[in-house]
């Protein structure tokens, strides 16, 4: 069974504006969105290797892989193909390796061959560009990034991939551009027939060291959607990590480090949004990261030390850019830390800037020639009076500056030292449990049972690339520290043919320590839902989701449905949800309803959410976007929000809770409603944009003095909004509209004069939820009475709803 991608919108940017465009690139072919999603290809059919940090800079990355529960490497097995053997490359540092590994990326992913190709040890020499196109859920998986590298030695400014991926995985290589190459390593749309739209990518565990730029995604004629950059290094590079068009959106960079490079993070020149987290800096000699073209940037607990500049905003100046700084420690800047040159609105929250005794200059900069906003919470400075907004002219009532609760101490007493990042994961000999290609349910379920029956640590069930059909319920049972692991998404499919409205298709019962990981779950008939986890709501319960991709197309309820939770953290990272009634539906447990203080929560760091329904999708409507009840809390942030026929938001007199909206784009294909009449509870946006599109409305009830909502740092089109009754506790701040200049230009921002409830102790209040929980990459608890579950890299398909967690 094939499964057509589905019809994808995404915003266009033009030079002044995003604007919301059906730019479908012939749709039914751009977006990988399920990739062949449910191909089941049968394609064919155990060992492994170590760890480290690179010692190639001149000060390695301290690196902490030993607190909790760890993420390791697997492999390589059997039905995977070997760059040395398979293709006979020589690794010595001398030949010239171009035409092997180009066989290898020829034949990666096609009708019988190999989805996986795994790189020994050794130096790779290569002279030419290495092409691949419309290549799908294939991974180049090295021995390790300390004992493989890839070395250019082809012409001065050549380019050493360049190529069109998705759903793929490039990890533990080095990328060494022996200060010859232009680009290492380039990701983009190129708009043949045929060809896949690039997006979901994994960058991991890679270094990347003297070029130009060491990895750029998108390339002003193409886009690129979703890549993930994680705990990977880069060394001397003029651009670092670089998203370069209008439609190249969403990259994530996690845990990486950056040293000696001009620029770390940037859409420069160019365009593109992007997200960073937890990384480090060191040294760059323009900035850490850059901005030439706006949208909505998140840079959440980052580390920086002796770079020029942390962020560098610019972009055309009567532009709005969502810009959220949280979280970010900069140390010792040569010059201003932050600097903004278009409108905003800038949001600095709980971050730590500590100036040299050398450098006196204010570290936050907003300078336009349009009227800003920054909005400063939190911030711990050494300099008086850190906010510089003022012109030269002296108009104190050109830029907006709000601060609450910022700090201005002693250099002395600001004492913080590089923080530790995940190392390279390590290979462990776990014993694996091997099943053949497209065995049968039962096959499954008993090297299920055997793993878990050896009392062997972590256990692997491997599933090959293949189709495997389960008409009964797989179950991983309480207790276990199992991983279930495919070869790739859509490679190793599970795939429901059982009864409509049975299942589900697997059963994973707490408490847990297991994982779930590189696999598809589907179905040929509807089952009640794919993935069901029962029984993990213990006291300092967590799961944590990377990489999670939830197709809406295919369903016919819920993406993610959590029942009735008092303890469980959960933080999807990376990860997306397209439901038909709702992407999201939460209700907390029994103390929760209560209103008892409770640790249960649902955080989603950078991906997407949306409400959508494929014509086909027998039974569907459209539905509200989430459901809240019985007090439960959900922060998302980063997020694109793209809704088809459906509300953005609805939340009514039946719902309760709390919800966070912060850094986000809502991109409904027919108007953003939202409608809050009744709710009970706290709702906070900011730093989002409505963007311009028919039937947009925000629609406020704010007769109920329960009803709590904040717009912070919001880009709306004008009336827009509307709000009625009587309760105070609504506020709009630091917000702009649409004000279309002479020229008609649509992007030209006006701000928007604060009404409602602005006072300083209702802004924190409606801050507590965001500022509660990092963008961390969760260290998961070896507690065995309690769950810690994993899920990494798994997409659903067709069935009722795709995952179910309850108490």
């Amino acid at each position: 069974m094939t499964i057509s991608p589905p019809e994808r919108i995404r915003f266009y940017k033009t030079q002044h504006t995003l604007i919301l465009s059906p730019l479908f690139f012939s749709m039914k072919k751009i977006l990988l969105i399920a990739v062949a999603l449910m191909t089941a290809n049968a394609l064919n059919g155990s060992t492994l290797t170590a760890q480290s940090t690179p010692s190639l800079a001149n000060t390695p990355p301290p690196t902490n892989s030993s607190v909790g529960l760890e993420e390791e490497f697997y492999g390589p097995f059997s039905s995977w193909a070997d760059l040395k053997r398979d293709y006979g490359a020589q690794g010595d540092g001398k030949a010239d390796d171009t035409t092997a590994l180009q066989k290898a990326l020829n034949d990666l992913g096609t009708k019988g061959k190999k989805n996986v190709l795994y790189i020994p040890a050794g130096t790779y020499r290569i002279t030419k560009t290495l092409t691949g196109v419309g290549k799908s859920a294939i991974s180049i998986l090295g021995e390790h990034p300390q004992k493989v590298t890839l070395r250019w030695d082809g012409e001065n400014g050549g380019t050493m991939f360049d190529i069109n991926l998705t759903y793929s995985r490039i990890s533990r290589i080095t990328f060494d551009g022996a200060k010859k190459a232009d680009v290492l390593f380039l990701s983009y749309y190129n708009n043949q027939q045929g060809f896949l739209f690039p997006g979901q990518n994994e960058f991991g565990d890679d270094i990347f060291k003297d070029a130009k730029t060491c990895l750029q995604v998108g390339k002003f004629t193409g886009g690129d959607d979703e890549t993930n950059v994680l705990r990977s290094s880069f060394y001397r590079c003029d651009r670092a990590t670089a998203v370069n068009d209008w439609n190249a959106l969403q990259l994530f960079v996690r845990d990486s480090y950056f040293e000696d490079n001009g620029v770390g993070v940037t859409n420069s020149p160019g365009a593109g949004s992007f997200h960073v987290y937890s990384s480090v800096f060191k040294h760059s000699k323009v900035a850490d990261i850059k901005i030439d073209n706006t949208g909505f940037f998140g840079i959440r607990d980052n580390y920086s030390e002796g770079s020029a500049a942390f962020f560098v905003g610019g972009g055309p100046t009567g532009v709005g850019a969502q810009i959220t700084l949280q979280g970010n420690t900069i140390i010792d800047p040569t010059d201003r830390a932050i600097v903004v040159q278009n409108r905003g609105p800038l949001m600095l929250i709980d971050n730590t800037i500590k100036n040299a005794s050398n450098n006196t200059k204010k570290p936050v900069f907003l300078g336009a020639l349009a009227q800003g906003d920054v909005v400063s919470v939190g911030n711990t400075y050494n300099v008086h009076k850190p906010l510089d907004i003022v012109p030269s002219n002296g108009d104190i009532t050109w830029n907006r500056g709000r601060s609450i609760q910022d700090k201005i101490v002693s250099p002395s007493t600001i004492n913080v030292t590089e923080p530790p990042r995940p190392g390279t994961p390590e290979v462990k000999n776990r014993q694996v449990f091997a099943v053949k290609p497209g065995g049968t349910e039962k096959e499954i379920q008993a090297a299920i049972d055997a793993a878990i029956a050896s009392g062997v640590e972590r256990p692997i069930v491997f599933l090959p690339a293949g189709s495997y059909q389960v008409s009964q319920s797989l179950i991983i049972p309480a207790n276990t520290d199992l991983q279930l692991v495919g070869d790739s998404v859509s490679a190793t499919s599970l795939m429901w043919y059982g009864a409509d409205n049975e299942g589900p298709l697997l059963k994973v019962q707490g408490p847990t320590h297991a994982t779930i990981r590189d696999l598809t779950l589907g179905g040929s008939t509807m089952a009640s839902s794919l993935l069901s986890i029962e029984n993990v709501d213990q006291p300092n319960a967590q799961l944590m989701m990377r990489q999670v991709v939830i197709y809406g197309e295919y369903l016919t309820d819920t993406a993610l449905s959590l029942e009735g939770l008092d303890n469980l953290f959960i933080h999807a990272l990376h990860s997306s949800f397209y439901g038909p009634k709702y992407s999201i539906k939460s209700s907390g447990g029994p103390s929760t309803a209560a209103g008892q203080a409770t640790t249960a929560r649902f955080v989603q760091t950078g991906g997407n959410t949306a409400t959508m329904v494929s014509p086909s999708a027998v039974g569907a409507k459209a539905g509200d976007g989430f459901l809240l009840t019985n007090g439960a809390k959900v922060l998302i942030r980063d997020n694109w929000m793209e809704n088809r026929d459906a509300a953005f938001l609805k939340l009514g007199k039946s719902n309760m809770g709390y919800l966070t909206l912060q850094g986000y784009i809502a991109a409904p294909d027919k108007g953003g409603r939202v409608t809050i009449d009744g709710f009970k509870g706290r709702i906070a946006f900011l730093g989002g944009n409505f963007p311009t599109v028919p039937n947009t409305s925000v629609s406020i009830n704010a007769s109920d003095p329960n009803t709590n909502v904040l717009f912070l740092g919001e880009f709306f089109q004008p009336n827009v909004y509307t709000v009625n009754g009587t309760n105070s506790n609504v506020g709009f701040i630091s917000s702009q509209v649409s004000d279309p200049d002479k020229a008609g230009r649509e992007d030209w921002n006006t701000r928007l004069d604060d009404s409602g409830r602005t006072d300083d102790q209702f802004v924190l209040e409606m801050l507590e939820q965001a500022r509660a929980d990092t963008a961390r990459t969760p260290i998961l608890s070896t507690d065995p009475n309690t769950t810690s579950l994993s899920i990494i890299r798994v997409t659903t398909g067709k069935g009722m709803s795709a995952i179910r967690v309850a108490h």
